[in-house]
C-alpha cells in the first residue's frame, strides 16, 4: 500500500466518523399548537426525536405562564431539579399553576388547559430544555435552554410551531 493510498484510507474513515457522529446527535423536534377555548385556551405539544427535559411557554408583553410541560422519565423528576425550583419558585406555583408531566417519547403528546392570555399579548415565548447539538462540546452535544419568540394573533392566540433541527416553523391561524 502506498503513503497516498494509506492516507486516504485514513481520510475516509476520519469522514466515516464524523459522519456517523453527526448522525448520532440529538435532533430536537416538536410541535406546540395553540387554540381558543371559551374560557380557557388549550396548548398543545407533540414530540419528535431529541433529548428535552422541558418546556414553558408564556405570552408577551405580560409574561403570563401558560404552560409548563416536564418529561416524566427522568431518574430523578423534573420538579425535584435545581432549574426547575429555581425558575419556577413554590411561592410562585398557585392552584392553577398549568403543568403537565409525562414520557418524552416521540409521538408523546399533552394538552393543558390554561387560562387565557392577557388581552394586550401579542406573541409567545417558548423555552426548550434539553440536549442541543454543539460542535465542541463533549459528546457533540450541550445541555441548555433555548428561547423561540413568535408574534401570534391578539384576539384567539391560533398557532402552530414546528421546531426541526435547526428549522422553526410558525403558523398564525386567522
Amino acid at each position: 500500500m502506498t503513503a497516498r493510498s494509506r492516507l486516504l484510507a485514513v481520510l475516509f474513515v476520519a469522514v466515516a466518523s464524523v459522519a456517523a457522529s453527526a448522525a448520532d446527535k440529538p435532533e430536537l423536534s416538536f410541535s406546540l399548537n395553540g387554540y381558543p377555548s371559551p374560557e380557557r385556551m388549550r396548548l398543545n405539544l407533540t414530540l419528535g426525536p431529541g433529548e428535552m427535559k422541558a418546556v414553558r411557554v408564556y405570552s408577551l408583553p405580560s409574561k403570563t405562564l401558560l404552560g409548563v410541560f416536564t418529561n416524566s422519565d427522568e431518574p430523578e423528576p423534573v420538579e425535584r431539579s435545581e432549574w426547575f425550583k429555581s425558575t419556577f419558585p413554590a411561592n410562585q406555583r398557585g392552584p392553577r399553576f398549568p403543568a403537565a408531566a409525562f414520557a418524552f417519547k416521540r409521538g408523546g403528546s399533552v394538552t393543558l388547559s390554561p387560562d387565557r392570555p392577557a388581552p394586550d399579548d401579542r406573541a409567545i415565548a417558548v423555552y426548550v430544555y434539553g440536549s442541543w447539538p454543539k460542535a465542541n462540546a463533549a459528546n457533540g452535544v450541550e445541555e441548555r435552554e433555548e428561547l423561540f419568540t413568535v408574534n401570534t394573533n391578539p384576539r384567539n392566540f391560533h398557532f402552530t410551531i414546528s421546531r426541526s433541527g435547526d428549522d422553526t416553523v410558525v403558523n398564525i391561524i386567522e
